[in-house]
């Protein structure tokens, strides 16, 4: 039994390529909330008149933005991302508030608010098992989907003209092919990259006799390019 190490969680034996490699937990899980409250008053001096006359006016807004992030590799092969996020605007009464007006304001907040703006992106990414295949481990081929969704909310007082959303989608496929590896295959081609000719064998030596000792050899003798023909291969697998 070969030595036993550990990979990601799991037991497996060293140099062993278990069937199944599933990831049940998520490999990034988030969550984000903003909440942004402001609130600000302005009155104008009435010089020479009395006060309180000039009416106050204000600069106030309530957000509560969410971001949501998941990443999963389901398999070494197979992986999902998916980020989302949701911008909300708290409704408020005009003014400054009374009792019953952050009352009402704050069951606005605990309800998430009003959605605005969405945005979301999802992500798909699958390397076919084109390695395990003897013929065609010089490739890695990847299938990927992406997909984007964005909705937009109007004022609330335009709500009878209706929101607007939109959303986009691509699928792609993405070969690496290694040739090097490929033309490996074929001793013919493999020898084009050699570094030179293998060295001569040395002579016997002087006044040993070896005629006992030789055996015939039955290899087959690797053909080899030259030439036009070497030329023409150097550029053909260039």
């Amino acid at each position: 039994m070969g030595a036993v190490q550990k990979d990601e969680g799991q037991d497996t034996l060293a140099g062993a390529d278990p069937g199944f490699n599933i990831n049940p937990v998520p490999t990034v899980l988030g969550f984000q909330a903003n909440v942004v409250r402001q609130f600000g008053a302005y009155r104008s001096r009435n010089i020479g008149g009395p006060k309180d006359i000039l009416p106050e006016t204000y600069n106030k807004f309530f957000t509560f933005d969410r971001l949501y992030t998941l990443r999963w590799d389901l398999t070494r092969s197979l992986s999902v991302d998916f980020t989302a996020t949701n911008r909300a605007w708290v409704d408020e009464d005009s003014g400054r508030l009374d009792r019953a007006a952050r009352k009402r304001m704050w069951s606005n907040f605990w309800k998430g608010g009003r959605t605005i703006s969405y945005m979301q992106s999802a992500n798909a990414t699958y390397t076919l098992p084109t390695a395990k295949i003897p013929a065609l481990d010089w490739t890695t081929v990847r299938a990927g989907y992406s997909s984007t969704l964005h909705g937009r909310a109007l004022r609330s007082w335009l709500l009878t003209w209706g929101n607007s959303i939109q959303n986009t989608q691509q699928r792609s496929l993405i070969a690496d092919l290694d040739f090097t590896r490929l033309y490996s295959k074929w001793k013919l081609l493999g020898r084009l990259d050699q570094a030179g000719a293998a060295a001569p064998a040395k002579p016997p030596a002087a006044g040993k006799d070896t005629s006992r000792n030789k055996q015939p050899s039955f290899q087959r003798k690797v053909p080899e390019l030259k030439g036009v023909a070497k030329g023409l291969a150097k550029v053909l697998t260039s």
